[in-house]
């Protein structure tokens, strides 16, 4: 697993505040589970088990769908009229 991979990890979790990140040095400096993160948790885990209750087919094409999607502005196959 590549660091980056770690890093878009941590960003999410600390978006559902089950960890929170804070640079530098000393004790309050590092990755740590929240304090209270039942909630957070909660929300997370509804979004993980939410697929369950579709066909794979559908979820496979909702990610294609999504990011494409999301990666065409990067892609530069908006410019010059290509879509």
């Amino acid at each position: 697993m590549s660091r980056a991979a770690v890093r878009e990890a941590i960003r999410t979790l600390e978006g559902y505040g089950v960890v929170r990140s804070a640079v530098g040095t000393g004790k309050n400096a590092g990755t740590f589970i929240a304090a209270m993160p039942s909630r957070a948790l909660t929300r997370f885990l509804r979004l993980h088990v939410a697929p369950a209750n579709f066909p794979m087919g559908d979820v496979v094409d909702a990610r294609v769908m999504l990011e494409c999607s999301s990666a065409r502005p990067g892609s530069g196959a908006h410019a010059g009229g290509r879509s």
